[in-house]
């Protein structure tokens, strides 16, 4: 399951560079989260990146996600707090507000700090961190990847996503991968 996170993070990646940075800078963090967020790893790639002298950082960043492991519990909370932290340390650092800030949530498991299914909306904390990044101008989409559909719930992921159309989960079984949107 993990491989399929990594390479949809990867294609990803790809995808970006090839828009080819035309508008300026594009900054990638990737901040790997289970129980707690780890220590995040920013690159920023603009046209000027030469892989002719090493690694470009889009692949630098790319093979930093081979480092991710799976162990841990799913606490979406701090992750989303540790983003939108990261978004306004980049904007101290770069000096100006960014004209465009996405997260991509990529999950493979339920949220573990939700309330209770009893409560009228379980996820209302996860909400409550989603909408500040939302007012912080931040779009998100949440995808949710698990060879085990009962491991992930659509609803968790509406929760960050803010919306079905941008929250997917797949189901992947031994190389093949169904979507459910």
């Amino acid at each position: 399951v993990l491989d399929a996170e990594i390479l949809a993070v990867s294609n990803l990646v790809d995808a970006i560079v090839a828009e080819g940075f035309s508008n300026g800078t594009v900054t990638l963090t990737l901040l790997p989260f289970s129980s707690s967020p780890s220590t995040a790893l920013t690159v920023t790639l603009d046209a000027s990146d030469d892989p002719s002298g090493g690694p470009s950082d889009a692949e630098v960043f790319k093979q930093s996600l081979s480092m991710l492991n799976g162990n841990g519990g799913t606490n979406y909370i701090p992750a989303l707090e540790e983003a939108g932290a990261t978004f306004d340390q980049l904007e101290v650092d770069n000096g100006a507000v960014s004209s465009s800030k996405y997260l991509y949530f990529v999950t493979d498991g339920d949220p573990a700090d939700r309330l209770s299914d009893t409560e009228p909306d379980p996820f209302a904390p996860i909400r409550a961190v989603t909408d500040q990044l939302t007012a912080d101008g931040v779009t998100m989409a949440a995808v949710g990847i698990n060879a085990n559909p009962n491991a992930l719930r659509q609803d968790a992921l509406d929760a960050v996503a803010r919306t079905r159309a941008d929250a997917v989960f797949v189901f992947y079984a031994g190389g093949e991968a169904i979507s459910f949107v």
